[in-house]
């Protein structure tokens, strides 16, 4: 009766070690790339005509120059 047990066991034990390994081949998987070109940045502003300035005198060299607000929108 043990012996019985036994076979049975390692029966079941096997054929479930064949199926799962039957049931884990890999499939090649064939996938669409789809490459989207990038948009265009639009400047709405232009900078101003003067935004940097370099005076020299006795003193030195002075340099003044003006901030710009620059914004990006993504459409």
């Amino acid at each position: 009766m043990k012996n019985t047990k036994m076979k049975n066991i390692i029966g079941f034990f096997i054929i479930t070690v064949v199926l799962l390994i039957m049931g884990c081949k890999e499939t090649p998987v064939e996938k669409e790339v789809i490459i989207l070109p990038a948009k265009t940045v639009v400047v709405e502003k232009d900078p101003p005509a003067k935004s940097t300035s370099i005076s020299l005198d006795k003193k030195g060299v002075e340099l003044k120059s003006e901030e710009l607000d620059v914004k990006i929108k993504n459409d």
